[in-house]
């Protein structure tokens, strides 16, 4: 492992010193859901009075220099055309002595080093999901990321991370940091079985031209305008595996994409297995297992503006598990509901609405329905709707958001009496929970491959109710200073929960589980987080982030107690 390592870095960097390469702009690169480019140009929309650019991303340079042209700028201050221009200079800016856009091939070094502190390191509070600032957020200790380009027609995307595993090991200590550990938890950056595995996190090829774009492969997607996250797909999770067609226009957009995922039986033999959160995170040597069945979620979206202060999005979506692929299930044009194989498939159709009334102020509401509210079935809607405002002030935005999310508790679930065939794989329930299989070496429970399970949607899931509440002041491309709030309240129907046919009627946040009498109360949590970040260099960012955790009625117990604790990352990171 060593010695491929060391033979890796160095071709990584002979390679970095003897590319070619134009710095020319390429309008179908691909810019990720957290662009701070794209949170620019929200910035400059709110503070115009229009609706908010496209909540579907990623998004090709092509489509963002197209939302950013569609700006006023003459009624802009001084400040605001600063920031538009510093904006289309990076979207389809050419440096000095290029006139054209030709083939190039870039490749970049990242460094990065971080550090995370927390004072309690009781079980409850190491789990990965307990810290704000958690494993998708990290850096890698170093990254080598590649492009490619033809002309304005062709992206390709591909980074070679050297980061740490996802373990245990890596959240129950007092003090980690981004170096990679090796068995004894000690940091050792020569010493390194516990390299992640699942890379590339960003691995894509697209292709387009004006007002349309087509990618495939590995990248993280959002569709919603959500802060505290999304109720079609949330951007919390490591990656989606997908191709995707997108077309823009002035007044609409429409998005149709397949995105795979595991299917439950390539690693549990039975559904009660899959169901059994004992059986959750580990299956030793699995690797070698036949794979079996066919799971994706096969989605599309409109979104359309009738005036400019207005825009109003229409999604359906359908997960469909199987022996393999029916290319027919592909068709934009299709209802998915329609198919009539409730056994095979679980369709859910979402209404996004966001409107400024005047210049500064957005307001925004987006509700979903999952196939099992429109049936004679237990209920489950969610419904998530905000207000975001943004000003200049100075050279920068001065902005303040504040949201509220509900999710009835069996919203994203299937029935445990539904599945056609006990015998075969098909017994597995088709949710919207999804499972991204990681391998690990040298862990404390075992070589292996690690399970990381979540739901598609919203990030919270089913059964919850949230508030968050956040403000600060951006100046692009400089210095962002923000603070958060977040108050959720989790009832006690989680991920592993099936219905019957009884009825179920219940709200969020629920006191009592039909299977685990020991769950009799909801779980508050009070979640406070700081934030900065400066680029006093082109080429250096710093970062400090600290959250400050409050639990009460642990694990949906009266008598879980309560607990609570202080969270501190930071760290700095070089680009060349």
């Amino acid at each position: 492992m060593k010695q491929k390592l060391l033979i890796s870095a160095a071709v990584c960097l002979c390679l970095i010193v003897s590319s070619f390469e134009l710095q020319a702009m390429n309008l179908q690169k691909v810019y990720p859901v957290d662009s701070e480019i794209y949170q620019g140009i929200e910035h400059l929309y709110i503070q115009q009075g229009l609706a908010l650019p496209s909540s579907s991303g990623p998004w090709s340079g092509d489509e963002l220099l197209q939302k950013l042209m569609r700006l006023d700028y003459a009624s802009l201050n001084e400040h605001q055309q600063a920031s538009f221009d510093a904006l289309k200079e990076m979207l389809a800016g050419l440096p000095e002595g290029h006139e054209t856009r030709t083939a190039s091939v870039r490749f970049g070094l990242e460094l990065a080093a971080e550090g995370y502190y927390q004072t309690n390191t009781d079980d409850f509070f190491t789990n990965e999901q307990r810290w704000a600032y958690s494993y998708p957020d990290r850096s890698p200790l170093l990254n080598v990321p590649m492009e490619v380009w033809a002309t304005d027609s062709f992206y390709g995307y591909f980074e070679l991370p050297l980061m740490n595993a996802r373990h245990r090991n890596y959240f129950d200590q007092s003090f980690t940091t981004n170096l990679i550990f090796d068995e004894t938890g000690t940091d050792d950056i020569l010493n390194g079985p516990n390299i992640a595995l699942h890379f590339p996190v960003r691995g894509f090829v697209s292709a387009g031209g004006e007002n349309w774009s087509v990618q495939f492969g590995r990248d993280t997607l959002k569709w919603g305008d959500g802060i505290s996250g999304n109720l079609i797909i949330g951007e919390h999770l490591d990656y989606h595996e997908f191709i995707r067609f997108t077309t823009y226009h002035d007044r609409f957009k429409f998005t149709t994409l397949a995105s795979s995922f595991v299917h439950p039986a390539w690693y549990y033999d039975t559904a009660d297995d899959y169901l059994d959160p004992e059986e959750y995170t580990h299956k030793t040597g699995s690797m070698n297992a036949p794979r079996k069945g066919f799971r994706a979620l096969i989605a599309h979206r409109l979104e359309f503006r009738p005036w400019d202060a207005l825009k109003i999005s229409v999604s359906e979506t359908m997960m469909y598990m199987d022996e393999s692929l029916d290319f027919r299930f592909l068709n934009p044009g299709m209802f998915y509901h329609n198919y009539y194989m409730r056994s095979n498939s679980k369709s859910m159709v979402g209404l996004e609405l966001d409107y400024s009334p005047v210049d500064h102020i957005n307001l925004y509401v987006n509700a979903v329905v999952d196939e099992t509210g429109l049936l004679d079935h237990p209920r489950a809607y969610g419904i998530l709707s905000g207000i975001k405002a943004s000003y200049p002030v100075g050279s920068g935005s001065m902005f303040f958001r504040l949201e509220g999310a509900y999710t009835d508790p069996y919203l994203y679930l299937r029935d445990g009496t539904s599945r056609s065939d006990p015998d075969s794989f098909q017994e597995f329930p088709v949710d919207h929970i999804v499972s991204l299989w990681q391998w690990g070496e040298n862990f404390p429970t075992g070589s292996g491959l690690y399970e990381v399970r979540r739901f598609l949607g919203y990030e919270y899931g089913n059964d919850a109710v949230a508030f968050q509440a956040e403000g600060g002041y951006h100046v692009f491309d400089q210095w962002k200073v923000q603070g958060s709030l977040l108050y959720l309240l989790e009832g006690t129907h989680d991920m592993y929960t099936v219905w019957d046919s009884d009825g179920h009627e219940e709200w969020a946040p629920t006191d009592f589980h039909p299977d685990h009498p020991d769950r009799d109360a909801v779980q508050h949590t009070l979640l406070i987080e700081l934030m900065s970040k400066i680029s006093p260099l082109s080429f250096l960012d710093l970062f400090g982030h600290a959250a400050s955790r409050h639990v009460w009625n642990i694990g949906n117990k009266s008598d879980g107690g309560y607990g609570s604790d202080l969270q501190v990352s930071f760290g700095a990171s070089f680009t060349l």
